[in-house]
């Protein structure tokens, strides 16, 4: 099957994603819904009222993630990715206490950083709508990297290492202002277990007190690159998305997190009959950030 195919009446039942239509895939109709202009990116009352109105349109038939702890769920309604609780309770659930208003300011504080050279969707409205954190963003034509995986070649599989490997140097070009001196989300958080939704082993390996920290240089790291949030089409690379986790970290200890809790360990699957060659494909994202190559020699290929 063509990777990039996004038409859910042409994905096989064998595909791994066939009864989540909306996930993971977006092939662009002119009967989309598209949000009006005069309101994206406002917070007058109208604009709140017509948020308001959009929301509602998400209802169990736009479900991307349904999330079953109390937290938020994600929906797709034509062009948007809306992130809302407005259809569940957050009374239980492991997810039910996090703060998502930290998370949200993170990603639209990260998508004003980033460079040009790296896409990234467009926030159209961040807020409070009926006392609930929501954030809408433009959902990007394409398919994610997990969904397209099986489809592809080992050249393309590859080829879009080398090409997140760029975009990370590229991020890396952006340096922390004079007054950042440690590790930290572009937006602060007292709390990053709960409104994360990190390990406390994540965080000790992010935000540890160590001497030889001295001598390493902070990076601007999205913090989050494993293959769902990287969108794909024709061979490349078409939008970096989730940037709730990125800031200015070392990027030896995102290497970490990223091998370790980012994608799959063979040790995951140790009670599975595999084969060493898709066990070598399970863990091929894992050594992302395992790479040395200077900024200017690699980003102009």
């Amino acid at each position: 099957m063509d990777p990039y195919e996004a038409e859910a009446g042409k994905i096989p039942p064998t595909d791994l994603y066939y009864d989540l239509p909306l996930y993971g895939r977006y092939n662009p109709s002119p009967q989309d819904f598209k949000p009006l202009e005069e309101h994206c990116n406002s917070n007058t009352q109208e604009a709140l009222q017509y948020w308001t109105g959009v929301i509602e349109k998400c209802d169990a038939t736009c479900y991307v993630y349904q999330n079953p702890f109390g937290g938020r769920d994600v929906f797709a309604l034509g062009s948007i990715i809306v992130k809302s609780c407005h259809l569940g309770t957050r009374d239980a659930g492991a997810e039910s206490s996090r703060d998502y208003s930290i998370a949200d300011e993170n990603e639209v504080a990260a998508i004003q950083l980033v460079p040009k050279t790296v896409p990234v969707p467009r926030i159209l409205f961040s807020g409070k709508l009926k006392g609930k954190d929501v954030i809408v963003q433009e959902r990007i034509p394409g398919v994610a990297l997990n969904v397209a995986w099986p489809y592809l070649s080992p050249t393309q599989k590859a080829s879009f290492k080398t090409q997140t490997r760029k975009m990370i140097l590229e991020l890396s070009t952006v340096k922390p202002p004079s007054t950042v001196l440690e590790p930290t989300y572009l937006v602060s958080d007292s709390n990053p277990m709960v409104n994360r939704d990190i390990s406390s082993v994540e965080g000790a390996t992010l935000f540890s007190d160590r001497s030889e920290r001295d001598s390493r240089e902070l990076n601007f790291m999205h913090n989050d690159l494993q293959p769902s949030n990287i969108i794909v089409r024709n061979d490349q690379i078409v939008g970096i998305v989730d940037w709730e986790h990125a800031g200015w970290f070392y990027w030896d200890d995102v290497g970490v997190v990223h091998s370790q809790f980012r994608t799959p360990n063979r040790e995951d699957f140790a009670g599975v009959q595999l084969s060493e060659e898709e066990l070598e494909d399970l863990e091929y994202w894992g050594d992302l950030y395992a790479f040395n190559s200077s900024v200017s020699s690699m980003c102009s290929e």
